[in-house]
């Protein structure tokens, strides 16, 4: 396999576990977050969050983007807390690139987060990484954005399947997890590189200098998740609701 590829795949959609050791040790964890599931425990969740998180949350208009914002970022919090052994309400977040946060303490940790609908997918490893989820709604217009986001072979791919929708869906989460794993922004370039199954060019924009690969997956409540990162790590899957039923406690 030569350098600077990227090896997109198909997968078979997991079955989220309920524990976990809090040790990566080379692994990616991912993990999902119910939105609905968590809205009894949002005033634990709001505590852990800082000043400006909580100004945050109070300038969302509608109740549901609040609800999820706070579900979010407290849910991110204990979970970084696990992994580092500390206090949830003690993380501090820096921005870099393109506005892409990360801790603020010099640590071999990287995570990335993305929202749709009801659920929050999460990631965590030692390395780069990248998520995507989005909502597969059939009623949604792909072709006003097909031309501008995919290149010709990848537009043919995603017509000539049995449902294009969720062809495009499956594309789009790809590279926008490609996009958010990399921080550097390819909004102008989405059509310069493919996210078709198996081995692709990287963009020589990216900056990459390892292999890129991208796996994704239909789930049964109908989000595509796409999850990029430089090696294939195996990963392992995690519900929130099913672990921390009963255990939601601020020690790490």
């Amino acid at each position: 396999m030569s350098i600077n590829q990227i090896f997109c795949e198909e997968i078979t959609a997991p079955v989220w576990a309920d524990r976990t050791e809090y040790a990566l040790d080379g692994l990616t964890d991912v993990w999902r977050v119910s939105v609905e599931a968590n809205q009894d425990k949002l005033e634990l969740l709001q505590n852990l969050l800082d000043k400006d998180e909580r100004t945050r949350a109070a300038r969302y208009h509608h109740q549901r983007d609040r609800v999820r914002f706070i579900v979010g970022r407290g849910v991110l919090r204990m979970l970084l807390g696990k992994y580092l052994g500390c206090l949830p309400e003690k993380i501090s977040f820096s921005k870099g690139l393109n506005n892409k946060p990360f801790l603020a303490s010099p640590v071999d940790l990287h995570f990335n987060v993305s929202y749709s609908g009801n659920w929050i997918v999460m990631a965590f490893s030692d390395r780069e990484i990248g998520v995507d989820v989005e909502y597969v709604n059939e009623d949604f217009d792909y072709s006003l954005v097909m031309q501008g986001c995919f290149t010709d072979e990848e537009i043919r791919v995603i017509e000539s399947v049995p449902r294009p929708v969720v062809g495009f869906f499956r594309s789009w989460t790809r590279k926008e997890a490609l996009l958010k794993a990399t921080s550097i922004g390819l909004n102008d370039h989405l059509k310069e590189f493919s996210c078709l199954d198996g081995f692709q060019p990287a963009l020589s924009k990216l900056g990459v200098t390892e292999d890129w690969r991208i796996k994704s997956f239909l789930t049964d409540e109908g989000y595509y998740i796409s999850l990029a990162q430089k090696t294939d790590s195996p990963t392992r899957y995690y519900d929130v609701v099913k672990l921390f039923n009963g255990e939601w406690i601020t020690e790490g």
